[in-house]
């Protein structure tokens, strides 16, 4: 008998949130009062960046685009430039480091719950940023900074933060 792939994310899924509520990470619980060396945030992000990567990449492209109301395109885009592509970090070709706030956003990206501006501003970010890096040629810190100027993912993070979000 041949499993469906979403059974197959789900349980994967299942386990990632048992894992994380054992520890107190999921759905935003960390913070700088109960993690206030960004230890367990950094744990989590790593493992939250892993999980994506091991999803089936169609239905996570398919969900957030549905979720969000871009395109799948876009989202692919997106998807790659944050968790697959290598990238030239100071002169070495890595992937982007893990990031907890980006990976709640994206966990909140693909449920569908509880989107926040903050959350789309971070896709807007990544594709422009992408964008700019493949057709343009510049480097991502280049890309970066420009993308800064129209779409500031850290600045709406901290204003909702400062307004109490989780």
């Amino acid at each position: 008998m041949k499993v469906p792939k979403k059974s197959i994310e789900d349980k994967l899924k299942k386990v990632y949130n048992k894992d994380m509520k054992i520890k107190g990470a999921i759905y935003g619980a960390w913070n700088d009062k109960n993690d206030p060396y960004q230890i367990n945030r950094d744990k989590h992000a790593v493992k939250f960046y892993e999980a994506v990567r091991k999803r089936d990449r169609v239905l996570e492209v398919n969900v957030i685009s549905k979720n969000t109301g871009f395109s799948k395109v876009d989202i692919e885009k997106i998807y790659n430039h944050i968790f697959i592509t290598e990238h030239n970090l100071s002169g070495k070709m890595q992937r982007f480091t893990p990031d907890y706030n980006m990976a709640e956003s994206w966990r909140r990206l693909r449920e569908g719950k509880n989107i926040q501006e903050h959350d789309i501003i971070l896709l807007q970010h990544e594709l422009m940023e992408s964008n700019l890096m493949t057709a343009c040629k510049l480097s991502y810190f280049e890309a970066h900074n420009i993308t800064q100027e129209k779409y500031n993912y850290q600045k709406a993070l901290v204003k909702w933060l400062k307004e109490g979000g989780i």
